[in-house]
């Protein structure tokens, strides 16, 4: 009694994987498994569970009609993880913790679900837990390694996520899904959000950024877009997109001067950040390069700048308008 069949059939699983080394897929581990651990629901070994599903991953990469059963085994495994994580006090808790994260991420590189179907397999769960912390973290990390972040699931997940306990994630979370409605100015605020919650300069920077795209593209206010971008430089110094996205609008910024001329002195301003861009960040030299190619073509001539003495080769000038800035002739 101490010792019942399912117990025995786990132990026999392990040591069938520690010492049968010509049998690859190892499938009559995997069904001593599968016995072992629908027998043990009071007792859940994580050893178990966790060869379990390897070993179902394993047959699905070499069979791909074994997708259906390779689902079906990681949301159980799931499930039983998550009885065990929600007891604090539980012998194999931390383990449990580790485990899940492992399977979660094998799962999501497995490529054996993709979004409808796991859409489909979480929506009531979701429903069923949404005063459920450790649950919907969970399911939230899921999606965003799979990246299904555009399902409504996941905006669910995250929302409700939200209430119980506010996160940089969470608020990032229903910020995208925000944005994908049209909803631009609640977008915004959660991004706001999410900076304030976050502890990562990096993700903080990127939140800025984010929302300095969105101001752009959707508002086209282009002194609060700056604002975001030069927010996201706080955190990121090295952010050369953001530099890309200001010098893009000081060159589609048209009339602050009367003079025709004057107005081309834009464009100087524009190249100078998208020289700053390729200075810190070589990642975006390319881009950077094309756009002062593109751009630099629109400089005021020697015509144009004859009667401008102020425009001399070298000197400074001062781009006023919303730009504000001083540049130098060329």
């Amino acid at each position: 009694a101490k010792y019942p069949t399912p117990y025995i059939l786990g132990i026999k699983a392990l040591d069938y994987v520690q010492y049968v080394k010509n049998d690859e897929l190892k499938k009559p581990a995997y069904e001593w498994f599968e016995k072992s651990i629908d027998g043990s629901v009071d007792n859940i070994d994580v050893e178990n569970i966790r060869w379990f599903v390897i070993l179902s991953n394993g047959i699905f990469k070499a069979d791909a009609n074994h997708a259906e059963k390779y689902i079906n085994d990681f949301t159980k495994a799931s499930g039983l993880l998550d009885r065990v994580i929600a007891q604090p006090d539980h012998r194999s808790n931390a383990a449990a913790v580790q485990v899940k994260s492992a399977l979660e991420q094998q799962f999501a590189q497995s490529g054996a679900a993709d979004c409808n179907t796991l859409e489909k397999m979480y929506k009531e769960r979701v429903a069923q837990n949404l005063t459920n912390k450790d649950v919907l973290t969970n399911i939230v990390s899921l999606f965003k390694r799979v990246r299904c972040i555009e399902s409504e699931v996941f905006f669910s997940a995250a929302v409700a996520l939200h209430k119980i306990e506010p996160s940089s994630e969470s608020a990032a979370a229903i910020a995208s899904m925000s944005y994908k409605k049209g909803e631009f100015d609640k977008a915004i605020s959660f991004n706001d959000e999410a900076t304030r919650l976050s502890t990562s300069a990096e993700d903080k920077a990127d939140f800025q950024f984010t929302n300095a795209q969105i101001v752009y593209k959707e508002f086209r206010n282009f002194s609060r877009a700056r604002e975001y971008a030069r927010k996201s430089l706080d955190f990121k110094p090295n952010n050369g997109k953001a530099y890309l996205l200001i010098g893009s609008m000081y060159a589609s910024t048209k009339g602050i001067f009367s003079e025709p001329v004057l107005n081309k002195t834009v464009f100087w301003a524009a190249v100078d950040k998208f020289q700053k861009a390729k200075q810190v960040d070589p990642s975006v030299a390319a881009d950077a390069n094309e756009l002062i190619r593109t751009y630099s073509a629109y400089f005021p001539s020697k015509d144009d700048t004859f009667f401008q003495p102020q425009l001399g080769q070298g000197k400074s000038f001062f781009v006023g308008g919303w730009i504000g800035e001083t540049t130098t002739c060329r």
